[in-house]
């Protein structure tokens, strides 16, 4: 009895998850999420030949998102850290948004952390984590309406439970 009366819990409090997987990655996602969908794919052109984006959504109904991207370049990337600023100052710019705070991550592969912050006209919550790994950059980005959602259990959860295949 004691089992079912914790489940219970866990579901009311929101922590029950879900496991998530494509081809490139796998994921908890909390509660409530839907299971991914992939929304768009792209290819971009560079000197070295076709950039391949692809873009993973997971949304809660009460508005929350998950989203990956993956994009795979043409050519092994350059210097990592390099690769890792500019997309953190391209993430800010097409969010509108203001970085609250940056870190790298541990890890076998380059990675940083990402807290940012949206403007008046979009007062949205992001966290982010980009990777590099070889010629290939992810993107795991939590979108939210409060900072109490951006730092709450079921999505650190997600952070925490994130891997590339």
């Amino acid at each position: 009895m004691k089992r079912v009366g914790m489940f219970v819990w866990l579901m009311v409090a929101g922590i029950a998850a879900h496991a998530a997987e494509t081809e490139s990655f796998t994921v908890t996602l909390p509660n409530g999420f839907a299971p991914f969908q992939q929304v768009r794919s792209q290819a971009g052109k560079v000197p070295q030949g076709k950039i391949e984006t692809v873009n993973y959504v997971s949304k809660s109904p009460i508005g929350e998102a998950v989203v990956v991207t993956i994009s795979r370049m043409p050519a092994r990337l350059g210097s990592p850290g390099s690769l890792l600023s500019g997309i953190r100052d391209s993430l800010l710019k097409a969010f509108s948004a203001t970085l609250e705070k940056e870190q790298n991550l541990p890890g076998p592969r380059p990675a940083s952390g990402l807290l940012f912050k949206g403007n008046a006209e979009r007062p949205l919550f992001y966290r982010a984590h980009v990777m590099v790994d070889g010629n290939t950059i992810y993107q795991l980005i939590y979108v939210g309406r409060s900072t109490q959602q951006r730092t709450a259990a079921p999505i650190a959860r997600v952070f925490e439970t994130f891997r590339i295949k």
